[in-house]
């Protein structure tokens, strides 16, 4: 099921800017260019932060959330990133993640005694402790073997044992990224939500197009990404290319199978372009 929708939409999470007047409502921990900023929203009042000291690990006196992850089948998944950041209090903006290990299992301390919202991440970060969220030299990022590249676990207590989290049955979702002649656009900017059912979210944002105009977020397996359930997908000219208007363009999916996703970006007429 599909709903599309186009806004115009002014500001982004590059050069250390948040992005504003987005997904009113959902709490999000955004990846950009695999590079951290977060946000949370809750009944139309908002909190925004760029994390200035970065992510925290496991490590330290802190209440811990502890759980495993895995997949539909049961099977351990490893090599991933649980993130989390708290819903208010003194930390409220901040996040923190933690590597999951061979078994799937996670413990990750919190500082505050607030609730957090989890997402995981099938990808293992190079450095738990630095804000940076890089993919680590010898793993296999983001692989097509029906498990969420990005996926909201939810809401969860600063000391709660999760004990086993299941992983719904992903899909490979292809987003491609054109203009009104069919010739592929590289370079644009696609951002990519998972909205749980109670209503918050994490994503992978400001992640780009190859040359085919495919959406690219450096998996092992090519172009593409594994997704389930409640999606928000948005996409944005580059910033490179005047001849495009400047608009960003949303469409909303329930995914429960493969998708191929096309956006078409409007060209400015010749009279705009002066």
């Amino acid at each position: 099921m599909k709903n599309d929708v186009n806004r115009r939409r002014n500001s982004d999470c590059q050069s250390g800017r948040l992005r504003r007047d987005y997904l009113s409502g959902v709490m999000t921990v955004a990846t950009v260019g695999l590079v951290g900023c977060l946000r949370f929203e809750n009944d139309g009042s908002s909190t925004e932060q760029q994390g200035t000291s970065g992510p925290e690990t496991t490590t330290g006196s802190g209440d811990q959330i502890t759980g495993q992850v895995v997949s539909s089948t049961g099977a351990p998944v490893p090599q991933s990133t649980i993130a989390a950041t708290p819903t208010g209090g003194s930390a409220a903006g901040e996040w923190y993640k933690t590597p999951t290990g061979e078994r799937g299992k996670f413990n990750l301390s919190t500082p505050v005694e607030n609730d957090v919202v989890l997402g995981f991440y099938q990808v293992m970060d190079e450095n738990m402790e630095s804000k940076p969220f890089e993919i680590r030299e010898g793993t296999d990022p983001y692989p097509r073997d029906g498990v969420p590249d990005v996926f909201t676990i939810g809401l969860a207590s600063y000391t709660e044992q999760l004990g086993s989290v299941r992983l719904p049955d992903a899909h490979p979702v292809s987003i491609r990224v054109q203009d009104e002649s069919n010739t592929p656009v590289q370079n644009a900017t696609v951002n990519i939500v998972h909205r749980s059912e109670d209503g918050y979210g994490v994503g992978l944002f400001d992640q780009t197009t190859n040359e085919e105009g495919l959406l690219d977020i450096k998996s092992v397996d090519g172009p593409g990404i594994n997704l389930t359930g409640d999606i928000s997908l948005t996409a944005r000219p580059p910033a490179a290319e005047s001849k495009f208007i400047e608009q960003e363009y949303e469409q909303t999916f329930s995914i429960d199978g493969q998708e191929v996703v096309n956006f078409t970006l409007e060209v400015q007429n010749d009279g705009a372009m002066e």
